[in-house]
């Protein structure tokens, strides 16, 4: 697939479009980050992940389209419209992205992310989000899930994004069961990248274990 077709996925100017939060941190939110005509076909390419936690994307087997929209989130345009957006310097930062198929009522706690991090991405992709549960908010503070600006309902193409600070204080409502996203996380450094994968790919293999553990016995 030739550019001009690559960036038919990642909708570059509903980003450009979105206002900027400042409030209680930066951030957006962005309800068609996807374009339409590719996302039920990018629902149905969402790699099947059996069991619970954050799975590396260059672990798992994906379809051509879907590996497509992994090297648009990974490319050179997003990455400079989103250091103009939130007015950082992303130039030659890793990226690390990694892929969720399932929640749990562990998940979703209160909770800052890792300060190795620069900027959060979080990309939905469920079809349809009916339930209560599941619905990432950001947070004022870190007291209560209820005192919150923002709710984001996480159906397909709804994308979020904010600064990595002290009091990016965010969290879900409790949900158990499917639930679709990618996040992508540009850091500080390699040295933060290979702690963060090395992370992700032990826990996801024990998870994996003892899924399968479970599901013979």
């Amino acid at each position: 697939m030739n550019a001009v077709n690559l960036q038919k996925i990642i909708n570059i100017k509903a980003l450009q479009d979105t206002e900027l939060k400042k409030a209680p941190y930066p951030h957006l939110v962005i309800q068609d980050f996807l374009n339409q005509d590719q996302l039920e076909n990018l629902v149905k390419a969402f790699p099947d992940i059996k069991h619970r936690g954050s799975i590396p994307a260059d672990s798992i087997q994906c379809k051509d389209l879907f590996k497509n929209l992994i090297q648009e989130l990974e490319g050179d345009e997003l990455r400079s419209t989103i250091s103009e957006k939130f007015s950082v310097d992303l130039k030659s930062k890793p990226t690390m992205l990694t892929l969720r198929g399932n929640t749990t009522l562990k998940d979703g706690r209160i909770h800052t992310d890792s300060k190795s991090k620069i900027i959060t991405v979080l990309v939905y992709m469920n079809p349809e989000w009916d339930f209560e549960g599941g619905r990432l908010r950001i947070l004022k503070n870190n007291n209560s899930l209820e005192n919150y600006t923002d709710e984001i309902i996480p159906k397909a193409g709804t994308c979020v994004m904010f600064e990595v600070t002290d009091n990016c204080w965010h969290g879900h409502t409790k949900y158990d069961g499917k639930r679709l996203s990618l996040q992508l996380n540009y850091l500080k450094g390699s040295g933060a990248l290979n702690k963060h994968l090395n992370h992700h790919r032990i826990t996801a293999w024990f998870k994996n274990r003892i899924a399968k553990f479970f599901r013979k016995n």
